[in-house]
């Protein structure tokens, strides 16, 4: 199959797909929280307290009470997920097509810059794949779900930087990457990435041990 031939398809018709579902995705999970969950009633005699949005963030996301191991995995976690999200929305390609698109853009990064941290991505990729591999406990609780899911947000990123370096057919791999990115979109807000949504839902709007700041709202 020519991969090359489905790029018109790929830059056209299915970005707007891939995007649509993706915010008709996440706008179902989020009404579904909401559903789930009901308002918290204010405390009747407890003094309010201040909340510490900051102190709260560094504690129960990256980690500091954790100890050396966990501490190591929750950093490295942090910068994966925060440049998975970073350089999709500043990747000056990106932005080109998005002012392309509806005549406005985002802040660019330097393509220095995304490059190197597209190279620090992909080892964290392999930092997650090799402890699932070589960690017995880790390991036995891996499936080939959960393969799938680490692949599914590399592709885009993997894909990405090859044609950046134009390394492999230019035209096939800038085609893979943008179908890899769709694909990854429609995935997000029904597969276990959709936790980039519930993680913002649950720390901000959930009253828990680990949420930042007393929480709005509890499940019924």
């Amino acid at each position: 199959m020519n991969i090359a031939a489905l790029y018109p398809l790929a830059s056209g018709p299915l970005v707007w797909f891939s995007v649509t579902f993706f915010f008709a995705g996440c706008t179902y999970q989020v009404i579904h929280f909401l559903r789930l969950t009901r308002p918290k009633p204010p405390p009747a005699a407890l003094p309010t307290q201040p909340v510490r949005l900051v102190e709260t963030v560094l504690r129960h996301t990256i980690g500091f009470t954790w100890p050396g191991k966990e501490k190591s995995l929750a950093l490295v976690s942090l910068f994966f997920h925060a440049v998975l999200v970073l350089i999709p929305l500043f990747l000056l390609g990106h932005n080109i097509m998005l002012r392309n698109a509806i005549g406005l853009s985002l802040f660019s990064l330097p393509e220095i810059v995304a490059d190197r941290l597209t190279v620090l991505l992909l080892l964290c990729a392999l930092f997650f794949l090799l402890r699932r591999l070589l960690i017995r406990r880790v390991r036995r609780l891996t499936s080939f779900y959960d393969y799938w899911v680490l692949g599914l947000a590399i592709a885009p990123f993997a894909t990405g930087f090859l044609a950046y370096h134009q390394i492999l057919p230019y035209q096939t791999i800038l085609t893979l990457h943008m179908l890899c990115g769709e694909l990854m979109l429609i995935a997000i807000p029904f597969t276990k990435l959709s936790h980039m949504i519930f993680y913002f839902l649950n720390r901000f709007l959930l009253g828990t041990e680990y949420s930042a700041g007393p929480g709005k709202r509890t499940f019924s």
